[in-house]
């Protein structure tokens, strides 16, 4: 099998977001997040037309002293359940928030640099806005109807948008 690097971080996203909403392991959740995040975030930044890079994102808002700081702190839960050459019985803390983060930012710089958008992405956008209201500007009547009916539990809301999302009339969207 011969893959490019964007087919594989597709693949990678796209089995991130059916262990995310199916509330399988976090840990795998997270990994393959942060997998795809690096290939997106790689390719964006050897893209010089690419000004969405996460690198840039970095260094346009974080302090140039404190950019090392802030890729460690990006990077430490994925290197955390990757390597143990250093710390073999090290344990790390961290919360399904911060895998939330890294997917967000896998899909959105992997839509950036393909313009693809497909419904398990637009699915776990339109989630991770529903969850987040003080940041994203939405119609007002959005929220509390989404809260109303779904609460927090995005399994429910995967399985009764996706089939939605996936019906004929909804293709291309």
């Amino acid at each position: 099998m011969k893959l490019r690097k964007l087919e594989a971080a597709r693949r990678q996203i796209l089995t991130a977001i059916h262990l995310y909403f199916n509330n399988d392991d976090i840990v795998s959740t997270h990994t393959l997040a942060a997998a795809a995040g690096k290939i997106a975030k790689d390719i964006c930044d050897a893209a010089p037309d690419q000004a969405d890079s996460l690198k840039a994102v970095i260094a346009e808002f974080v302090k140039p002293e404190a950019q090392k700081l802030a890729w460690k702190k990006f990077y430490e839960t994925a290197n955390f359940f990757k390597h143990a050459e250093k710390d073999p019985d090290a344990v790390h803390d961290f919360s399904a928030e911060e895998t939330e983060n890294v997917l967000f930012i896998a899909v959105y710089q992997y839509r950036q640099i393909t313009k693809e958008f497909t419904a398990e992405m637009h699915m776990f956008m339109l989630w991770y806005k529903l969850q987040h209201p003080e940041v994203f500007e939405e119609s007002p009547t959005v929220y509390p109807l989404a809260t109303e009916y779904f609460g927090a539990d995005k399994n429910k809301f995967w399985r009764v948008m996706m089939p939605r999302m996936k019906a004929p009339n909804m293709k291309g969207s």
